[in-house]
């Protein structure tokens, strides 16, 4: 009869554990979705979309998602064949030759949108006292030089851009309202002539997306040297391209005679490369001004527009690439199958603890206790290797001792034995008859035979 086994643990002790383990189980899925599992801190000062400081271009990616299209920062290599706009800020020192080998399979991919870093940033902490820390948010930067990127004037191929430095106004920072030490006579005339009058730092759109004019924070900034072979669609007031796309087909544009013919011409947007030389536009300190954030969105929808309004920034070329997080991968084939077996698996499973009632039933044990048990056990080894010759030797010596014993003899000696059982039965067979016949037989039910025979005589009628 079955019985049952009390369980080891109490209702509480279970109900915890069920808690506990779900709660583990969500955190565990939650981290993997989101790519958050150890993963490094992208919001390091660098110029890129997960960045913060004012060269970063986390202002861009909420301002593109708040003019409702869909965002993803992407970790993901693959990411860079999408089909979608792709957004690359690529540091200054990235491999020019993986650089171009991206822009040039994306050709007859997507457009591409290529913003090159301006600004060498410096960490607060170097410039700070120890006591002021608390005050600098994560990501914070001081701006230092302009540092042009050292792959963006190759001899050829697409980063073959010309890029150059603008002029840098040298105006005396303002005086101190505390300060009450006046300024030299050379600097006071420079101060002078400098208040109330633009440092030359505006800008202007062409092509597409013309009718937007502004200024920059800054009167320094990178442009595309004259008669390079692109096709402008920011340029400074003097003319100075700041942003401008690739020429792949150019006929129709050459054939213009003039800079407004130009403009009315429409790129074709299976092929789009932009390159944004000057960052000051997209980043986020450009984007505290209205008309920069006008200029932003307006390249990025002209850029994106009969693509789904998808919008990919990538993350990968700025050192924080990584491989698809598993539970995504684990939606996706060929893993989808195995997948869906795995739930519905856990499904049956779980159904059948819930029509399950009271403690599992225990079954019998499939080997017994006793000497019984053990006997039987070692007849059914033989039984299984076939070994029944080897039974024989055994038999005939164990029966040996009892008859010895029963007969009073002092050592189970065959001939001994024969002369005992003769003088009780001389027509009786004798026993090293019957063991010799034991030892002849070959098969099973003959060597059953020869053994009950020889059995008989321990227990003579």
């Amino acid at each position: 009869m079955s019985q049952r086994s009390a369980t080891p643990f109490n209702q509480a002790g279970m109900l915890a554990l069920l808690v506990v383990g779900f709660g583990a189980f969500i955190a565990i899925l939650y981290f993997l979705a989101s790519g958050d599992a150890g993963a490094q801190d992208s919001n390091n000062g660098g110029a890129h979309a997960a960045a913060k400081g004012f060269n970063g271009y986390s202002a861009l990616v909420e301002l593109v998602e708040a003019d409702g299209m869909n965002v993803d920062v992407s970790r993901n290599p693959s990411d860079l064949e999408t089909t979608d706009l792709l957004v690359l800020t690529p540091p200054r020192f990235a491999d020019p030759q993986e650089l171009a080998k991206v822009i040039e399979a994306r050709e007859y991919l997507g457009p591409t949108l290529v913003i090159l870093p301006k600004w060498s940033v410096i960490p607060p902490n170097f410039l700070i006292e120890a006591e002021d820390e608390d005050d600098i948010e994560d990501g914070w930067v001081y701006y230092g030089a302009l540092s042009p990127p050292l792959w963006a004037d190759q001899a050829e191929g697409p980063l073959a851009l010309g890029v150059a430095r603008g002029p840098v106004a040298q105006i005396p920072a303002p005086i101190d309202e505390g300060d009450t030490a006046q300024p030299e006579p050379e600097a006071q005339r420079a101060l002078t002539q400098t208040q109330g009058r633009s440092p030359g730092n505006g800008f202007t759109t062409r092509g597409q997306i013309r009718g937007i004019s502004g200024k920059l924070p800054t009167n320094q900034g990178l442009f595309a040297k004259p008669k390079m072979p692109h096709i402008p669609l920011v340029s400074s007031k003097d003319g100075r391209p700041l942003a401008l796309a690739l020429r792949y087909d150019t006929e129709e544009y050459d054939a213009a005679t003039s800079a407004e013919e130009r403009d009315e011409i429409e790129l074709a947007q299976d092929n789009w490369v932009v390159f944004l030389l000057e960052a000051d536009l997209m980043n986020n300190w450009g984007l505290a001004n209205r008309d920069r954030a006008k200029t932003a969105l307006s390249i990025v929808r002209i850029m994106g527009d009969g693509y789904n309004d998808n919008v990919v920034f990538d993350l990968t070329l700025n050192g924080f690439g990584g491989t698809m997080n598993l539970l995504t991968l684990a939606f996706q084939p060929p893993f989808l199958a195995a997948t869906i077996c795995l739930l519905f698996a856990i499904f049956i499973v779980g159904w059948r603890a819930f029509l399950r009632f009271g403690p599992s039933t225990l079954g019998e044990r499939g080997t017994a206790f006793g000497k019984a048990r053990l006997v039987t056990n070692g007849a059914d080894l033989i039984v299984r290797a076939g070994r029944f010759g080897l039974l024989a030797e055994p038999y005939i010596a164990l029966n040996a001792r009892r008859l010895a014993r029963a007969l009073a003899l002092p050592r189970p000696d065959p001939n001994a034995i024969d002369e005992a059982l003769a003088v009780r039965d001389p027509a009786a067979p004798s026993f090293t008859a019957r063991a010799d016949a034991l030892r002849a037989a070959s098969k099973p039910t003959d060597i059953l035979r020869a053994a009950r025979a020889l059995n008989s005589q321990v227990k003579p009628s």
